[in-house]
């Protein structure tokens, strides 16, 4: 469902002059903690196993007190950190999209791709509010759709000429979609 949201993105920040600006959220599952998990009960910390060539004896348990990629509640953790550090930052979450949010009072429009980020809106504005979330969030820009630029997101290669962007299969994808169809 995420590509239709992002082709109309595309469409509204093209008919509006608006600039793309893309960005990464570094570590992103460390930055939740597991009470931010909305399972019902308070649950600060969850147990494993470390790696077996670290502790080849089997007599070691870690205590996690942050979510890490691979365990069933970091996704669920991830996102209600998230809406909460946007929240608090003057974003409002879409009620039809959960990764999507709408600025109060700025020009911007955030689609969100677990810790992929595509900014669309005013260029001043989006400067703004990519400043006000690196003082919370590990986030660097991956870059912009200006006049013919290209980036990637959500598994696509996005290419901007003139008042056209043009949403392509990443390089490679055909060709591997073919060869497992056997059609090569």
């Amino acid at each position: 469902p995420l590509l239709p949201i992002l082709i109309l993105l595309l469409t509204m920040g093209l008919a509006k002059n608006w600039d793309f600006v893309f960005g990464d959220i570094s570590t992103a599952f460390l930055h939740a903690d597991f009470k931010s998990v909305g399972t019902g009960f308070d649950k600060t910390s969850e147990y494993m196993w470390p790696p077996r060539e670290f502790y080849p004896d089997f007599n070691t348990v870690w205590k996690m007190n942050r979510t890490v990629y691979g365990l069933k509640t970091s996704p669920k953790a991830w996102q209600d950190y998230l809406a909460k550090e946007f929240a608090s930052m003057d974003f409002v979450r879409s009620t039809t999209e959960p990764n999507l949010y709408f600025h109060k009072e700025k020009e911007v429009i955030l689609l969100v791709y677990v810790d992929d980020l595509l900014f669309t809106g005013k260029r001043e504005d989006i400067d703004f509010m990519f400043k006000k979330m690196q003082e919370k969030l590990k986030l660097r820009q991956t870059g912009d759709l200006s006049e013919d630029q290209e980036a990637d997101f959500l598994g696509r290669r996005l290419q901007r000429r003139g008042q056209e962007i043009h949403v392509l299969p990443l390089l490679g994808q055909i060709e591997e979609l073919l060869q497992q169809a056997g059609m090569t």
